[in-house]
């Protein structure tokens, strides 16, 4: 049986026309937001709430809305709280039209394997065998990392995995930066030493309003069950 994908990040983000009157009402929406997050900062073009406690990060600006979870217990948690600030903007400044909609996860599979028996094992199902191939750049392969974009039913699939050690993870996951007062400590993160590293990027461009009132649900379905397919394929039984 394979091993069940951990997910470290779960982000969303919607973007659209910008209208000029979100600058008439966007301490209001970022007020209506607020009880849901600890601390709150602003340039003046855009606003951002976060919560230390639960690692999340509210952004939103004249054409943006962006949620993003770092150490998620919960999907149910993260819809609701995307479809709020949705409803709330949307409500105080109409969205006119949809330019894109991604929603991504990053997960890891903590594995006991040494981090060369884990390349050894999962390299093959990605890459082709062929001897020729093979003679160019050589048999004994010491890391790799898997890169590929799809296109599924009018959707974009961004997909890079391959396996990772504790001291690289750094390079391929970054949490979301949190705001802090005194005495308020992020919950830290628990990297494992040797894993297999998702990244599960879904998107659509230019999508019909009812597409886009019904992506966050189609995509989050999408970005996490994906990874679970890819650990069954790479790491399950044959």
């Amino acid at each position: 049986m394979a091993l069940k994908p951990q997910i470290y990040k779960l982000v969303c983000e919607y973007r659209f026309k910008s209208s000029l009157l979100f600058y008439d009402v966007k301490n209001q929406i970022g007020n209506l937001l607020f009880h849901d997050y600890k601390h709150w900062t602003t340039d003046g073009l855009k606003i951002r709430l976060s919560n230390f406690e639960n690692r999340s990060v509210l952004e939103f600006d004249h054409s943006r809305l962006t949620l993003e979870f770092d150490g998620l217990n919960s999907t149910e948690g993260f819809r609701t709280m995307f479809q709020r600030a949705l409803k709330e903007y949307n409500q105080k400044l109409k969205i006119e039209s949809y330019l894109r909609c991604g929603i991504r996860t990053q997960s890891m599979i903590p594995v006991e394997f040494k981090f060369n028996e884990l390349v050894k094992i999962t390299q093959g199902k990605f890459f082709s065998q062929s001897p020729k191939l093979l003679e160019i750049v050589g048999d004994r392969v010491e890391d790799y990392m898997y890169n590929i974009i799809t296109e599924k039913d009018g959707y974009k699939l961004h997909i890079t995995c391959g396996p990772v050690k504790k001291e690289e993870i750094s390079k391929w996951y970054q949490p979301a930066t949190v705001d802090t007062g005194p005495g308020e400590h992020p919950k830290e993160i628990d990297y494992p030493d040797v894993a297999f590293f998702i990244d599960c990027d879904y998107y659509i461009n230019d999508p019909k309003s009812n597409i886009a009132e019904n992506f966050l649900d189609h995509g989050l379905n999408i970005v996490t069950s994906i990874p679970g397919n890819i650990a069954e394929y790479v790491l399950g039984e044959e």
